[in-house]
């Protein structure tokens, strides 16, 4: 087995707990599944890859985007 990344849990706005984490430039996130019917063979969670903007590239895409520091 190789580690690619660690992950930490995080809750959104709305209080659904996701899992999110770095490896590289890649955001990773992991999101339930929330349209998933019980008894159906739809995963229970969504993998997401996404490119991970450096602080620069935030405040210029969107002024309006908070940067945590």
């Amino acid at each position: 087995m190789i580690k690619i990344s660690g992950l930490w849990l995080n809750k959104t706005s709305e209080g659904e707990t996701y899992m999110a984490g770095t490896s590289g430039q890649v955001r990773i996130i992991i999101l339930k599944n929330s349209f998933k019917k019980e008894g159906s063979k739809e995963p229970d969670y969504n993998l997401y890859f996404d490119e991970q903007r450096k602080k620069e590239q935030l405040s210029l895409d969107d002024p309006e985007e908070s940067v945590e520091e």
